[in-house]
């Protein structure tokens, strides 16, 4: 088995705003941005994602604020999460499927 790549991309996402994720592989990851939205929104958005992402996919979200809540709840599935809090205070989250090897 080929060692894990890291997440830390050269090709940064560039969002609709400018801003950019300076830490996912944009080529395989799915994009959300659910800043707009009201808590639990996000949290449901993202999960029902999860639920249909394809192999090999990764789902990169954008949401308003740090999401502990769903943090949690992905870490009790088994899920690799990269976040970072952006100082405007939304987050970037980016999820790897348990048996995806590229989150590591």
């Amino acid at each position: 088995m080929p060692p894990c790549s890291s997440p830390f991309g050269a090709n940064p996402v560039q969002w609709a705003d400018g801003s950019k994720a300076p830490f996912v592989k944009s080529e395989s990851a799915i994009k959300l941005d659910l800043r707009h939205l009201p808590a639990p929104e996000p949290m449901h958005r993202i999960l029902e994602a999860l639920e249909t992402l394809p192999e090999g996919k990764s789902l990169l979200a954008r949401t308003p604020c740090h999401p502990q809540p769903l943090l949690d709840l992905l870490d009790a599935r088994g899920y690799r999460v990269v976040v970072i809090d952006s100082p405007a205070g939304d987050a970037w989250v980016q999820i790897f499927s348990p048996d995806d090897c590229t989150g590591r």
